[in-house]
């Protein structure tokens, strides 16, 4: 039995944002954690569920993790967290339905050749990937899923296989063999981007929000940066999760339900520690061919989605 029916009367997540990497999901969790009826964990991605995907920052224990859902309170109707290796890890939506089989599933997607670029983009930046070109990134996948040439910054080779993070597809197939089509929403980037107010309110509703008239703060979250300094970026990021133990209590002791440390944090990382990065651009040729490859996926998830997404693969026809 699953931890003595998860450690007794304790509330556990009853929706989860899965993935993809670089699809919004930042974007989004901060959206839902200012709902008065939303509760979404300080630690965005506990990655707990991914245990074939070691993390840094992973939760390991089922103890520590439910933890992360201590403070939820009787307005909070939803409460959720953001791993966005979820979808993409072998395990994790298998534990997570036997964990509880009755979960809401968001999946937000993006055109797998912009989620490759700005994956490997944002890696760069943060000094996890070694390779500051992206082609020669792309074509030493085959030597990576092997172990071999990968950053001294992490050795899971999972996460630098940029053809097999954008098979949403693939992905999605998966999911739905596990989870009941009426418990996952898909949600594309490009919609979230054209219409996030619509957007939002759609997936509230999904995981029982009724309230969709609270002002929110539609800031956008993760945009393509560079920093001055990957370390010292690094070290800020740490910051919240050190403390948390410390501001949960402040919080019980106060009554003070927000504190808003995170946008604090990050606020100041902005400012002293980041300036604009341009998008990655690619030659036409090494498009087409990543494009190519990434086809007969995207197909697959024209199929679920019953929709039309020749605009990601014009470039071949």
């Amino acid at each position: 039995m699953l931890k003595v029916l998860v450690l007794s009367s304790k509330k556990i997540p009853n929706f989860f944002i899965v993935g993809g990497p670089k699809c919004g999901t930042t974007s989004l969790s901060e959206y839902l954690r200012q709902h008065s009826n939303v509760f979404f964990t300080y630690q965005k991605e506990p990655h707990y569920w991914a245990s074939d995907l070691p993390r840094d920052k992973r939760i390991t224990t089922l103890e520590n993790y439910v933890a992360l859902f201590d403070n939820i309170q009787p307005e909070h109707v939803a409460y959720g967290e953001g791993s966005v290796w979820t979808l993409y890890s072998k395990v994790a939506l298998s534990r997570i339905h036997e964990f509880n089989p009755d979960a809401k599933i968001i999946v937000m997607l993006r055109n797998p050749l912009e989620v490759a670029l700005s994956l490997h983009s944002f890696w760069f930046s943060i000094s996890m990937e070694d390779q500051m070109q992206f082609e020669k990134a792309w074509n030493m996948q085959q030597e990576r899923s092997e172990g071999k040439s990968l950053p001294r910054a992490s050795k899971v080779k999972e996460l630098y296989l940029y053809r097999d993070i954008g098979m949403f597809g693939e992905q999605l197939t998966k999911a739905l063999a596990i989870f009941p089509k009426d418990q996952i929403k898909i949600v594309f980037f490009e919609d979230f981007v054209k219409d996030t107010k619509k957007i939002y309110d759609e997936i509230l509703t999904f995981i029982g929000v009724t309230n969709l008239e609270e002002k929110i703060d539609f800031e956008v979250h993760n945009e393509n940066q560079t920093y001055r300094s990957s370390h010292f970026a690094n070290l800020v990021r740490k910051v919240p999760t050190l403390l948390e133990p410390y501001i949960n209590k402040f919080k019980q002791v106060t009554g003070i339900k927000n504190l808003r440390i995170m946008t604090y944090v990050k606020e100041f990382e902005k400012k002293f520690n980041s300036k604009p990065g341009k998008r990655k651009t690619i030659d036409n040729e090494l498009k087409k061919t990543i494009i190519s490859e990434f086809y007969d996926d995207i197909k697959i998830v024209e199929e679920i989605t019953n929709r039309d997404l020749s605009h990601w693969y014009k470039e071949i026809l």
